[in-house]
């Protein structure tokens, strides 16, 4: 999930599609904040702010392969969180 990219979608958008844009982002917010601070913490600054995995490791401090775990699990909770979400666009 590359919230990043999905955010980032609506700028040039006609207002119909901002205002689809702008639901996704607060369902994509809510989604995030369901999450344990851990995953929150690592899904965050990965995928927003863009830092690399050992960058993440070295940020909180902890391994390299805690950062894959809780990267591996937040996203499969937003999938989960997210699912009628994106279904719903296809």
């Amino acid at each position: 999930v590359n919230i990043t990219a999905i955010l980032a979608r609506g700028r040039d958008a006609a207002p119909d599609a901002m205002l689809k844009n702008a639901e996704l982002g607060d369902r994509i917010r809510q989604a995030i904040a369901q999450l344990s601070p851990d995953h929150r913490q690592v899904i965050l600054l990965r995928e927003v702010e863009g830092l690399q995995y050992e960058e993440i490791a070295a940020t909180i401090p902890c391994s390299l392969g805690t950062v894959m775990s809780r990267l591996f699990y937040a996203r499969k909770k937003l999938q989960e969180l997210l699912k009628d979400t994106y279904e719903n666009a296809t």
